[in-house]
């Protein structure tokens, strides 16, 4: 496996999942990180430009690209890696001098209690005060403390130091007259990063170049080897059944059955809570040419809702997941990739 970082030469803008259609909407915001689905894109782009003559197998039978697989990715900063804050990890509300992190106590659900997902799980993660989201990146070493020993970050990286956000203006000029056309300014939420690059690690596929294209408006990213090679260490498969543990989404991850993965995924093992986040609305342009219509040779990619990143699945039962990926769409891509956590025993199960 080859490990990668992306540094942005410029600034970066990556598409969220609203329509922004010339002359209905002014306003475009982003997603950060990017999509895996748009860094797999950009990874192929840059095998095929350093292949030009390669390009027609592409999505074809012989395409040398189709081995490509994402395996990893965080960020990389300082000689460290660093991943999203797993979302069982919450910051107190209190006095100062307090310790300021804490972590969701998993407890029987009662019968008067009811959980905001909607579904009928035995448990529920919840805390005795009042916490707020621990929201910003958990460093390698405070991560596999965490999941091997249920152990809370000394500190969090606040991304907003090292991601700054750069808004850009725009207009539609008339060709005839050289003025501006009525209703066409818009405005693009682009993100400069600073000291932070992204961490990509990948196989089944060769490349040597050290320019890559990356986002909207085809802004260049430099691609340098990583020496220092991620060691997350989750926890050894749990033989007995009665064991609790957890799944840590370090990417995200979409499901057919919405926020939850498939009892398939992990046999043996019973989902009994879960703390997720926000879904992140993924799609994209299938840039494959067909027949043009109107001129247009690329199609929207049908919408998929993801769980994002830091989301907490807590099981009972053997941690036997198969594969490095839990996602049901999207593996090869990097989404779903996960690690196995135990769960403290001063839980009150």
């Amino acid at each position: 496996m080859s490990f990668v970082a992306l540094n942005a030469f410029d600034t970066l803008f990556f598409r969220d999942g609203k329509p922004f259609s010339m002359g209905e909407e002014t306003w475009a915001n982003g997603l950060f990180p990017p999509p895996l689905s748009v860094v797999y894109g950009a990874l192929r782009t840059a095998y095929f430009s350093e292949h030009i003559g390669e390009l027609k197998k592409a999505n074809q039978v012989d395409d040398h690209t189709s081995d490509l697989r994402i395996n990893f990715f965080a960020y990389h900063g300082g000689g460290k890696y660093f991943y999203p804050c797993p979302l069982d990890i919450v910051r107190k509300k209190g006095k100062k001098g307090e310790q300021e992190f804490s972590l969701l106590e998993l407890v029987e659900r009662g019968c008067d209690s009811c959980s905001s997902l909607g579904e009928d799980l035995p448990m529920l993660l919840q805390f005795q005060g009042q916490v707020e989201a621990a929201s910003g990146l958990i460093d390698e070493i405070s991560l596999n403390e965490y999941l091997q020993n249920s152990s809370l970050p000394p500190d969090l990286l606040n991304i907003d130091n090292y991601l700054r956000e750069e808004p850009k203006i725009g207009i539609s000029r008339n060709n005839c007259t050289g003025s501006a056309d009525e209703g066409m300014l818009y405005r693009v939420g682009m993100k400069r990063m600073n000291e932070l690059s992204l961490a990509v690690g990948y196989s089944g596929l060769n490349i040597t170049g050290c320019l890559m294209r990356l986002g909207g408006e085809g802004k260049s990213v430099s691609v340098s080897e990583l020496y220092e090679n991620p060691h997350v260490q989750g926890v050894s498969v749990l033989q007995e059944k009665d064991d609790f543990f957890k799944l840590y989404l370090a990417t995200p991850a979409i499901f057919n059955e919405g926020w939850r993965p498939l009892p398939c995924k992990i046999p043996g093992a019973k989902l009994v809570a879960a703390v997720i986040g926000k879904p992140l609305y993924i799609g994209g342009f299938d840039m494959k040419l067909k027949k043009p219509i109107n001129g247009q040779r690329s199609y929207p990619k049908p919408m998929r809702r993801a769980v994002p990143a830091g989301s907490v699945y807590y099981y009972q039962g053997t941690a036997d997941v198969q594969g490095d990926s839990i996602s049901d769409y999207g593996d090869k891509q990097g989404y779903g990739i996960y690690y196995i956590g135990k769960v403290s025993k001063g839980y009150s199960i």
